[in-house]
């Protein structure tokens, strides 16, 4: 644009270029939230804008554990799991998607993901809801479910002492039996699961269970709703106990590796003790808990959330993403909780 003298031009293109430059998604609690969270974690330890093809809206990128220019692009609706593999070329700076994979599952529940340990091609899901594990390989497209029972949990490896992940299975009939799959990325198609133990049943029953997993105590936590739609968690010391009834009033997601409990309620993820009381909440909104991390370089766990961020763009089939990934102590969480 030429700079002609007229000021209404040049005052409207000013407007243009501070808003752009400016630019960041219309308010939206969950923007405000991840901002909020992110501001407390400081720097993230890896950020890159790129832009993806239209079939990504919607997604969030899940790095894996090793890499975090590797990863998996996971999308959710209320019928399919859309999983692609991800790969950013520092080099080039461009992100590319590929091996678009739509999975059929059964209600809207939800989901448990895990990248698998020293791997960027594979994960661990629920599917379909929480009755079964499923294996998938985004690079060879290989897919493997798990035995169906009645619920699944899981716990973080550390790559070393405990060097798989261990996938957890609760079959629920006269008793409580759990199972489990110890994996990694060489683990598919599964192995037949392991009992681990007996328990005895619950005064009622949950209607659906959210997270079911042996806790570093040994004891087994069950988290579920009933048929009225409230919410129960148990807690069985030992196989030969009756449970009992923990104070929490959300569907647990999951579990630190020092025991604590979480549940995730999509802006909100509680932390709560072993014994159910409730310690403190981190608003999340845009921002994901993806997993703890082992720094065996600092003998300590990493917890890593993933903030991504869709940018419109104008003329455009594609849209663009601002991906950043923050770590933090996993003993210093209480840091960032909301006040």
């Amino acid at each position: 644009m030429s700079w002609a003298p007229i000021f209404g031009i040049f005052l409207v293109t000013g407007i243009m270029l501070m808003v752009a430059s400016c630019w960041h998604p219309p308010f939206s609690p969950e923007v405000s939230a991840s901002l909020l969270t992110s501001e407390k974690l400081g720097e993230p330890v890896w950020q890159v804008k790129v832009r993806l093809p239209y079939n990504a809206r919607g997604g969030y990128y899940l790095p894996s554990r090793f890499n975090y220019n590797r990863g998996m692009w996971i999308g959710r609706d209320a019928d399919s799991v859309k999983i692609m593999k991800f790969e950013y070329d520092p080099v080039l700076k461009k992100g590319m998607v590929a091996n678009y994979t739509d999975i059929p599952v059964q209600g809207i529940t939800n989901l448990l993901v895990l990248p698998a340990i020293a791997s960027s091609d594979v994960l661990f899901f629920t599917y379909p809801g929480f009755n079964r594990w499923a294996g998938f390989n985004v690079s060879s497209s290989s897919f493997n479910i798990s035995e169906e029972m009645n619920g699944t949990g899981f716990r973080f490896g550390d790559g070393e002492i405990n060097f798989k992940d261990t996938l957890y299975l609760v079959d629920i009939s006269d008793v409580v039996q759990l199972y489990n799959l110890k994996v990694d990325a060489n683990d598919l198609p599964f192995n037949e699961p392991s009992l681990v133990g007996n328990y005895n049943l619950p005064p009622v029953l949950p209607a659906a269970i959210s997270f079911a997993a042996l806790g570093p105590d040994n004891g087994l936590y069950i988290s579920g709703t009933l048929q009225d739609g409230s919410v129960v968690t148990y807690r069985w010391k030992n196989p030969v106990d009756s449970p009992e009834l923990l104070p929490i009033d959300k569907p647990l997601t999951g579990m630190l590796t020092d025991g604590r409990l979480m549940a995730d309620s999509g802006d909100r993820l509680y932390i709560y003790m072993p014994d159910g009381s409730f310690d403190f909440s981190i608003a999340t909104g845009a921002l994901h808990f993806s997993y703890e991390r082992y720094d065996s370089a600092k003998n300590r766990w990493i917890a890593v959330f993933t903030r991504t961020l869709e940018i419109p763009v104008s003329n455009s089939d594609g849209w663009d993403y601002l991906i950043s990934v923050y770590e933090i102590p996993a003993d210093q969480l209480e840091s960032i909780a909301f006040k």
